[in-house]
């Protein structure tokens, strides 16, 4: 070398950690993420609740409908003893046949 080379200092290549979280976007594009899955999350939940609210009504429905029909028999079976004829009701016909 000579007199008049300066000689510079080699800087050292230190990589910076967590560089990457200097970037508005990907923030931003995190933050959507987790949004949507805490949606979807939320929304398997209610829909999970909903399903049994409506298995646990239409099982209360059946039993209602059931206990309709035994009563409707029981009244038919009574209205068939009162009359004394043993014959079954005629269901009306419908007008112009």
């Amino acid at each position: 070398m000579s007199e008049n080379e300066v000689q510079l200092p080699i800087p050292s290549y230190r990589p910076k950690r967590w560089v990457f979280l200097r970037n508005p976007w990907l923030i931003v594009v995190a933050l959507a993420l987790g949004l949507a899955f805490w949606q979807w999350f939320e929304t398997r939940a209610r829909l999970a609740e909903t399903q049994q609210e409506l298995a646990r009504r239409l099982g209360e429905s059946d039993a209602s409908a059931k206990l309709t029909r035994g009563e409707a028999a029981k009244v038919q079976e009574q209205v068939l003893a009162l009359s004394g004829t043993g014959e079954k009701p005629r269901r009306c016909q419908p007008a112009g046949n």
